[in-house]
């Protein structure tokens, strides 16, 4: 296992999204993406853990629900409780959509930075930690949250699987 990148995703809500929609439709939008000569498909290529955590930062940036649904594993998505919460709440991949609609009302991203994560791509299951700061209500002040977002291998393929809550005050 080892240590990775600190980067600080700094871009506003807009131009991130435009970014995401922008990267996943260019395959989409590509004249014969995914074939070869002859129109034989060809395999899409392994996208690992640090590439599904680039698209978890811009698309939370964003505040982009859907894209982070749609990266949730088909098990679905564990919930560990924030501050004085140990509640954990499991939520289904279309659930998550409405869990990060609602989150994303309720506290704006002022911005979301991956402190680090690990890098092996041989184990079933991946971490990293993020410094999310955020609003709530009509408070001025910010809010920091350190999460733990945790990757699950399914069938070759990365998904979000667990967000766990670390208070940093």
């Amino acid at each position: 296992m080892s240590i990775s990148f600190k980067t600080t995703l700094s871009v506003s809500a807009d131009k991130a999204r435009r970014h995401l929609a922008a990267v996943l439709l260019l395959g989409l939008l590509l004249p014969g993406a995914g074939l070869q000569a002859g129109g034989q498909e060809t395999t899409a290529p392994v996208r690992g853990p640090a590439d599904i955590f680039a698209d978890i930062g811009l698309a939370w940036q964003a505040a982009d629900e859907q894209a982070l649904a749609n990266l949730v594993h088909p098990e679905g998505l564990r919930v560990h409780g924030g501050r004085n919460d140990a509640r954990i709440t499991h939520y289904s991949p279309s659930q998550a959509f409405y869990y990060f609609k609602n989150l994303f009302r309720t506290h704006p991203t002022v911005s979301f930075t991956f402190e680090r994560h690990q890098q092996n791509a041989e184990a079933e299951r991946t971490r990293a930690m993020t410094l999310w700061t955020y609003r709530t209500g009509n408070d001025p002040d910010v809010q920091e949250d350190r999460l733990v977002l945790v990757l699950s291998s399914v069938k070759g393929l990365w998904r979000l699987s667990e967000i766990q809550t670390i208070s940093t005050q």
